[in-house]
């Protein structure tokens, strides 16, 4: 395949030979067809420019919520075997990126290379080994995935507590079709999803 430099304004207005651009037999149909000039190379560089701009919109109307959530000593001691294996991981990595150093082996090369995507991916994994939240649009009530069921059951009975104690009506989160305060605490509960109200007497005693 060859290349030849033709006028723009053949292409726009068709001054074309009758013969197929591509495969040089007689043209059976015109296709219209759109073309680009290449962009400067220097607008690479305001690449990480805009994805900083974006994360700092981002995290400017992003709502936080931080407090304590309750946990156990299984919960320290998987967070200690994730922090271990990330740790075990990049040492390998590391090993592995000597080996090809000093080998300079395609395969071994491969293998470092596989094993980095795996220990970067399990590295950016800590919340899957947790409890996870997600805050409200308006900052109200928290998401909760992954809870235990009996943790589930005893934030519902303490927001039925709550709405009868404060004379309120049923409390609902947004886009939520049933109140939490609406399901009977005596049904087994099978969403490990949960979703609660921040306010400090939503649990007695605390």
């Amino acid at each position: 395949m060859a290349s030849v430099n033709v006028p723009s304004t053949w292409v726009a207005d068709g001054h074309l030979p009758p013969r197929c651009a591509r495969h040089g037999t007689v043209e059976t149909q015109r296709v219209k067809r759109r073309f680009y000039s290449t962009p400067p190379w220097w607008l690479i560089i305001l690449v990480p420019f805009t994805l900083l701009l974006v994360l700092i919109i981002a995290l400017a109307i992003r709502k936080t919520v931080e407090g304590p959530l309750p946990a156990c000593e299984a919960c320290a001691n998987d967070r200690r075997r994730f922090v271990t294996r990330v740790w075990v991981g990049w040492g390998v990595a590391f090993a592995l990126l000597v080996l090809v150093a000093a080998v300079g082996s395609p395969l071994v090369g491969l293998l470092w290379l596989l094993v980095q995507l795996v220990v970067l991916v399990e590295t950016f994994r800590g919340d899957s080994y947790r409890v996870r939240g997600k805050v409200s649009a308006d900052g109200q009530w928290v998401e909760l995935v992954g809870a235990d069921e009996h943790f589930v059951r005893e934030i519902v009975n303490a927001l039925d507590a709550y709405a009868s104690a404060a004379q309120v009506p049923m409390l609902r989160p947004p886009n939520d079709s049933q109140p939490p305060s609406a399901i009977d605490p005596r049904t087994p509960v099978t969403d490990p999803t949960v979703v609660y109200q921040r306010t400090p007497t939503i649990l007695p005693g605390r």
